[in-house]
């Protein structure tokens, strides 16, 4: 994450396949949830990696693959819903889809104000 913050996009790639694949290999002895959760956020790094980089295609298809995680654990779309809407708007930008991804963004900010006033209610009760 710190190299693709830096900007070292190929260094980034490296390293976040190289966990992907070690996460995943922790799968099949114990499938814990944090697992998932790692492998949603290097996911997440992954794919605006791929978008600053400009191979779409990838990206397109790692966001897919992070949406199939978060079907296999509701806990995880719920709080990572408007990051997958964010992404999809990246996606839909790159792509010069502007209307759309104005509608993704907007998306974003509603299942993100829906979340965190469903935790806050929570908290009051």
């Amino acid at each position: 994450m710190h190299s693709m913050q830096a900007g070292y996009m190929d260094k980034a790639h490296k390293y976040t396949d190289k966990a992907l694949l070690q996460i995943e290999k922790l799968k099949i002895i114990d499938s814990h949830p944090i697992l998932a959760a790692f492998q949603l956020m290097l996911l997440e790094h992954i794919i605006m990696c791929r978008l600053v980089m400009g191979q779409k295609s990838a990206a397109i298809q790692e966001i897919s693959q992070a949406c199939q995680v978060c079907t296999q654990n509701p806990r995880l779309f719920s709080t990572h819903g408007s990051q997958l809407h964010t992404l999809l708007g990246l996606y839909a930008m790159s792509m010069n889809c502007m209307e759309r991804a104005e509608v993704q963004f907007n998306t974003a900010l509603r299942v993100y104000i829906i979340f965190f006033s469903i935790c806050f209610f929570t908290l009051c009760i």
